[in-house]
């Protein structure tokens, strides 16, 4: 195993919610980014052009490599 990533916690005082941008929580009015396509208003995709999945985000998906065994 490697090293795991800890997540910040909410400056806000008992909130223990992750936070999102600024260091707040989307409860405490973190500013979400938005699709950029026009009457949108789904969330980003992060790292992904400013665009929602409806609109062309890709996903990453796990993927699971399985052996594959010839049958004669």
């Amino acid at each position: 195993m490697g090293q795991v990533a800890s997540r910040k916690l909410c400056s806000s005082e008992e909130c223990t919610n992750y936070v999102i941008n600024g260091g707040v929580s989307v409860r405490r009015r973190a500013k979400m980014k938005l699709c950029s396509a026009g009457g949108c208003n789904n969330r980003v995709i992060s790292g992904e052009r400013g665009v929602c999945q409806r609109h062309g985000a890709m996903i990453k998906r796990c993927i699971s490599v399985k052996a594959v065994i010839a049958t004669p």
